[in-house]
C-alpha cells in the first residue's frame, strides 16, 4: 500500500497519522502491525462504505498471494486494539459473505506544510487547523488534536520531529518484542522440520449438553481439516488421544510433552439458532504464548468454511504450506448442505461411543443426512463404517463404501471403509490392500486407514510392514488402546515377546478393565512358558463368544501345555453346548490338543455368520497357537481359499 498519504485521519478517540503510520488514542500511542495499520487505512478512505475481502486485500498485499485468514488475522486485531469488546462502540462491521464497512464518523485533517524561513525564524501563519472534510459523516469543524498530533501545526516543527522520532522506535520496539518472536520462522522451523500439533477438545459454551455432539464433531473435523494441510511438514494427533483432557486442568506444555506436540489449539462453540459462534486460540508450547487468536460469529451455514479459515491461519502461523489437494477439498466441502452436515456430525460423535445403542443412533443420523443431501459421500462412508463395526444388521459396507468412492474419489476414509470391508467380507487382499494405500495417499493422517491396514497386514505374514504401520499410527494416536493392543499383536506374531509386551502394557496402564491387552499378554506369557502369569491375564480378559480373545479358548490351550488334557476336554465340552464360536477358536483347542486333522477339518467349516467370512480361517494364518500344523497339507488346504498372495 502506498505510503504517500499525508493526512490525519480523526475518529472517537483516536487519530491515525498516515504519513508517520502512527495509531493514537487521545496521546497514548498504540502498536499495530504494519499490515493491520495498511487494513485500517484502507477502510478508513472508504468509512461509510462496504469494502470487499477482494478488494482490501488488493490493497494490503498489492504485489503478493494471500489466503483470506491473513485478512482475518488483521480484522480480529484492528477490532481488539479499538476495544469493540466494550460495547461502546463497533468501528469494524461484517457484511456478510460481502466485507467489511468502518462505521464511524470519520474526519480528514492536512498537515500543515512548514513556512518559509527569514532570518532563521518561521514566518507563521494564524489559525491551528483546517478541516478537509468528513469522510461518510456530516462537515463540522474541528479543534485540532491534543500531545503529538498537536505538534503537526506551525509553530511546532522541532518538537514534531523529536517526538515523531520517538514514537518511530516505540513503534519499532513493540514490534520487536510482540510481533517478532512469535512471527519470524525460527531456525529449525525448515520446511523438512515436521511437528506435531494437538487440538484440544472444544468447550460447549452454550451450557445445553444437548449441543456436546456440536463441540466433539468440530473438534474431530478440525483435526480432519488440519491433518490434511500438507503431511510431510504437520502431524495431527488424533481425536482417541486428545479426548482424556476435555476439560484438564493440566498446562499446556504438560500436555505437549505427554503427546510430542509443539502446538496447541483450544477453543470453544455455540450455536444459537441459526448462527454460530467459535473462540479458538493457537498456543506455542514451548513458552505457553498465544500466537494467535480469532473469534467467529457465523451464520451456521458458513460451519465448514469456519473450520478451513482456523486451519488456513493454523497453517499461516507455524509456516505450513497447504497443498493444491487441500485447498480443493476445501472449495468442494462448501457445496454440502448444512442440515446435512450437522446430521453427519452427530453420527459421528455417536459412531465414537462404540456401544451398540451408539450405532443404531449413528446409522440413523447417517441415512437423515443421506435423506437431506442423497450426494454426501461422507454420510455413506459413516453408514458403511458402522456396518463394518456393528454387522450386517446395519446394511452392507462394501455397498456404502463404494457409493462414497463413487461420489468422491478424493474421500480417505471411504477408501478405508471399501479396504477393511474387502479384507474381512471378500478376503482380497490385493483389492484392500490397494484402497488402504489410496485412503493413506491422500490423508497420511487418518489414522484409522493406517491402524487397518497393519492389523490385515499382520495376518498376512508381513510382519514388519505391519509393525511400522502401527507405529505410525501410535505416533499420530498414542493414548488409543485398540491401536497399542494391535502393535503388541503384530509384534507377537513375529516372534518378538519381550518387545510385545511394552505396548500392550502401556494399553494396560491407559485402562486396566479393557480386556484385549490382557489376552494377548496371556499368549505371550503362555508362548514363553510362564503358565500362572498367562492364566492370570486371561482371567481379566473378557469373554465374548464370537471374538477370537476368548479367555476359556485360551485358557483351555494352556491347560493343554500345562499336560492338563481333561480340564482342556471339560472346557471344550462347555463352549460346545454353549453359543457358537468361532471355528478358527475352536480348532486352536483342537491343535493345542494335538489333534491336527480335527484342527483342519474345523478351519475348513463355514463362519457362524457374516460378516466372519474371513475370520474362520484368516486369524489361523499367522497366529503362532497353529504354527504345527503350517507345514501340513490338510492345513494349507484348509486356508487355500483365503491364503494371501505370495510375495
Amino acid at each position: 500500500m502506498s505510503h504517500t498519504d499525508s493526512k490525519i485521519y480523526a475518529f472517537g478517540d483516536f487519530r491515525l497519522d498516515a504519513k508517520e503510520r502512527a495509531l493514537y488514542r487521545q496521546d497514548q500511542l498504540i502498536a499495530l502491525t504494519p499490515k493491520a495499520l495498511d487494513t485500517l487505512l484502507a477502510l478508513i478512505r472508504h468509512a461509510g462504505h462496504i469494502v470487499s475481502k477482494e478488494d482490501l486485500m488488493l490493497q494490503v498485499w498489492p504485489d503478493t498471494f494471500v489466503e483470506e485468514g491473513n485478512l482475518n488475522v488483521n480484522i480480529f486485531a484492528l477490532r481488539k486494539v479499538l476495544a469493540e469488546a466494550d460495547g461502546n462502540q463497533v468501528y469494524i462491521e461484517t457484511i456478510h459473505r460481502r466485507g467489511y464497512r468502518f462505521r464511524a464518523e470519520v474526519q480528514e485533517l492536512w498537515e500543515k506544510p512548514a513556512e518559509p524561513q527569514i532570518d532563521g525564524r518561521a514566518n507563521h501563519v494564524a489559525g491551528d487547523g483546517q478541516v478537509l472534510r468528513s469522510v461518510g459523516a456530516q462537515e463540522k469543524a474541528f479543534a485540532p488534536p491534543r500531545g503529538f498530533a498537536s505538534a503537526l501545526w506551525p509553530g511546532r516543527r522541532l518538537h514534531a520531529m523529536i517526538l515523531a522520532l520517538s514514537a518511530l522506535l516505540v513503534i519499532a520496539a513493540v514490534l520487536a518484542i510482540d510481533y517478532w518472536p512469535r512471527h519470524v520462522k525460527p531456525v529449525n522451523g525448515a520446511s523438512n522440520d515436521r511437528f506435531l500439533i494437538g487440538v484440544l477438545p472444544f468447550a460447549n459454551l452454550s451450557g445445553d449438553t444437548a449441543q456436546d455432539y456440536l463441540a466433539d464433531g468440530f473438534t474431530e473435523e478440525l483435526i480432519t481439516e488440519l491433518g490434511r494441510l500438507n503431511p510431510k511438514q504437520l502431524g495431527v494427533i488424533a481425536r482417541t488421544s486428545m479426548m482424556p483432557y476435555r476439560g484438564t486442568s493440566k498446562p499446556v506444555r504438560e500436555i505437549a510433552k505427554e503427546l510430542g506436540l509443539r502446538y496447541v489449539l483450544e477453543g470453544g462453540v455455540v450455536r444459537a439458532g441459526s448462527r454460530l459462534r467459535v473462540t479458538v486460540k493457537l498456543i506455542q508450547a514451548s513458552d505457553q504464548s498465544q500466537l494467535w487468536a480469532s473469534e467467529f460469529d457465523r451464520d451456521f451455514s458458513d460451519i465448514i468454511e469456519v473450520q478451513s479459515e482456523v486451519a488456513r491461519s493454523v497453517a499461516r502461523e507455524t509456516f505450513v504450506r497447504s497443498t493444491p489437494e487441500t485447498q480443493r477439498r476445501q472449495e468442494l466441502a462448501k457445496t454440502v448442505s448444512p442440515q446435512a452436515y450437522n446430521s453427519y456430525l452427530k453420527g459421528r460423535v455417536y459412531w465414537w461411543m462404540r456401544t451398540e445403542a451408539g450405532y443404531q443412533s449413528a446409522r440413523a443420523q447417517f441415512e437423515e443426512a443421506l435423506r437431506i443431501d442423497p450426494n454426501f459421500a461422507r454420510a455413506y462412508s459413516g453408514l458403511a463404517d458402522t456396518s463394518l463395526v456393528y454387522g450386517l444388521r446395519a446394511g452392507d459396507p462394501r455397498v456404502y463404501a463404494r457409493k462414497a468412492v463413487e461420489l468422491d474419489d478424493t474421500l480417505a476414509e471411504a477408501h478405508a471403509s471399501l479396504a477393511m470391508a474387502a479384507f474381512t467380507m471378500d478376503v482380497d487382499w490385493v483389492t484392500a490392500e490397494a484402497h488402504f494405500r489410496r485412503s493413506l495417499e491422500i490423508d497420511p493422517y487418518y489414522v484409522t486407514a493406517r491402524h487397518w491396514y497393519g492389523f490385515m497386514l499382520a495376518y498376512w505374514g508381513r510382519e514388519a510392514e505391519a509393525i511400522e504401520q502401527l507405529e505410525r499410527a501410535r505416533e499420530t494416536d498414542p493414548l488409543n488402546n485398540v491401536i497399542l493392543t494391535d502393535l503388541g499383536r503384530a509384534i507377537f506374531f513375529a516372534g518378538q515377546y519381550d518387545r510385545a509386551k511394552e505396548p500392550l502394557l502401556k494399553a494396560v496402564s491407559l485402562d486396566p478393565k479393557f480386556p484385549w491387552p490382557h489376552y494377548w499378554l496371556g499368549r505371550i506369557f503362555e508362548e514363553q512358558g510362564h503358565f500362572q502369569q498367562a492364566l492370570s491375564e486371561y482371567m481379566l480378559a473378557d469373554d465374548r463368544p464370537l471374538s477370537v480373545m476368548n479367555k476359556d479358548v485360551a485358557t483351555a490351550c494352556l491347560h493343554a501345555k500345562m499336560g492338563q488334557p481333561q480340564k482342556t476336554w471339560e472346557i471344550l465340552r462347555h463352549l460346545e453346548s454353549g453359543p457358537p464360536i468361532l471355528p478358527s477358536n475352536r480348532a486352536l483347542i483342537y491343535a493345542a490338543l494335538g489333534q491336527k486333522e480335527r484342527a483342519c477339518q474345523i478351519l475348513s467349516e463355514s463362519p457362524p455368520e457374516p460378516p466372519l467370512t474371513s475370520a474362520n480361517t484368516i486369524y489361523a494364518i499367522a497366529d503362532p497357537g497353529f504354527a504345527s500344523l503350517r507345514t501340513d497339507p490338510c492345513f494349507q488346504a484348509a486356508i487355500a481359499k483365503v491364503a494371501p498372495p505370495t510375495r
